[in-house]
């Protein structure tokens, strides 16, 4: 019998879907990919709070409304994938000049003598490359997932960012806290 449109596979065919999403080098590619995103996000809006209110002396609330308002850059990262990506720009190169970059701005953004405005600007590339970051990964995702498999192959990638959300708290507010910036 065909499938059914809209009619859900067995719950144990959908396991077998995810374990072989787990056995796909792109696809645990990609997850890797999107862990390290997050990881960066999450250190991100983690960390800099505190590390600017000590760095820079500034109230909380004024180094939250800073950070909130370069993150809105995500959103400006995101839409030039998507144009580049519509140009036939190639998501494995553009993602990697986007990490290479990124680890850049993101080194900056902790650099201690940089002032408060460098590292608004810092930031502000941190985010946008962040959010460009993203962009690539979830316009790779159909590409590396079967058809039959995409719903399997999202699941990874959010699990990816599930660990990421719960690893990444605890080491980056033990860098930020514990001053081992200060090497920079």
């Amino acid at each position: 019998n065909p499938p059914v449109m809209g009619a859900r596979p067995p719950i144990g065919k959908q396991l077998a879907d995810l374990k072989d999403a787990y056995s796909r080098p792109m696809l645990l590619l990609l997850a890797f990919a999107f862990f390290l995103m997050i990881s960066m996000g999450l250190g991100a809006n983690v960390a800099f709070p505190r590390y600017y209110v000590r760095l820079h002396g500034i109230p909380m609330h004024e180094a939250t409304a800073t950070i909130a308002a370069v993150t809105l850059a995500m959103i400006v990262g995101s839409i030039s994938v998507g144009v580049l990506l519509r140009g036939g720009a190639k998501p494995h190169r553009l993602y990697t000049i986007i990490a290479v970059i990124g680890f850049a701005a993101g080194v900056l953004c902790f650099w201690p003598g940089l002032g408060m405005p460098g590292h608004t600007v810092a930031m502000a590339a941190w985010f946008f490359l962040t959010g460009a970051g993203l962009a690539v990964i979830m316009a790779t995702l159909p590409v590396v997932a079967e058809p039959e498999r995409r719903g399997a192959a999202a699941a990874l990638i959010n699990q990816a960012g599930a660990v990421a959300t719960f690893l990444n708290p605890p080491i980056w507010l033990g860098l930020a806290e514990g001053g081992h910036w200060s090497g920079f």
